[in-house]
C-alpha cells in the first residue's frame, strides 16, 4: 500500500476516491444541509454531481477516519488564483471532537495562506473559522445561486516566530 494513504497518527490520511467518496458525499449531502436550513434540500441534492467532481479535481483532499468510518473531510484547490478551501464538513454526531481543527491544521501545513467563502447565516461555521485565526475580508456579497450572502474569509501563516496570533 502507498505510505501516503496510511493514517497519520492524528487519523488524517489522503482522500481515495475510489473507496472514500461513497461515504464523503453522503456526510457532505447531510451537513450541508443541516448547516443552512434557509436554503432548500433539493438545492443541494441538485449540487451533489458538482462536489464531487470538485473533490474529484481538488489538489488536496483528506480524510478523518477511524475503525473504517469516515468522520470528516476537507478538500483545497486554487480559485483566482488563490489556495482555497473547497469543503470542509464533519459528520454531526462527531463535531466537537476538533476533528475539524485537526484537517484544518493538516491542509495548512503546506500553505502559507488559505481562503474560503461560508455564508454570512453559519455563524457555526464562521465562529470556527475565526477559532482558526481566519479574518473576514470583505463585505458580504450575495451567492448567484441562492442570493444568500457570504463572506470572504482568510488564514495567514504568522510570520513573526513565537508570536501569539491575534
Amino acid at each position: 500500500m502507498d505510505e501516503k494513504v496510511k493514517a497519520d497518527p492524528n487519523n488524517i490520511r489522503e482522500m481515495n476516491l475510489e473507496t472514500d467518496l461513497g461515504q464523503v458525499s453522503e456526510i457532505w449531502l447531510t451537513e450541508v444541509k443541516r448547516a443552512h436550513l434557509l436554503i432548500c434540500d433539493k438545492f443541494w441534492d441538485s449540487r451533489l454531481s458538482e462536489m464531487i467532481k470538485s473533490s474529484q479535481k481538488a489538489k488536496e483532499k483528506y480524510v478523518y477516519e477511524e475503525n473504517g468510518i469516515i468522520k470528516g473531510f476537507i478538500t483545497a484547490g486554487i480559485n483566482t488564483n488563490e489556495d482555497y478551501i473547497l469543503e470542509l464538513y464533519v459528520a454531526s454526531q462527531f463535531q466537537g471532537q476538533r476533528i475539524g481543527t485537526k484537517l484544518l491544521t493538516k491542509l495548512k501545513e503546506n500553505h502559507s495562506k488559505l481562503a474560503l467563502h461560508v455564508y454570512k447565516m453559519n455563524f457555526h461555521a464562521i465562529e470556527f473559522y475565526k477559532k482558526n485565526d481566519f479574518k473576514e475580508q470583505e463585505r458580504p456579497y450575495n451567492c448567484p445561486h441562492t442570493g444568500f450572502p457570504k463572506l470572504k474569509m482568510i488564514w495567514e501563516k504568522d510570520r513573526k516566530e513565537g508570536s501569539p496570533s491575534s
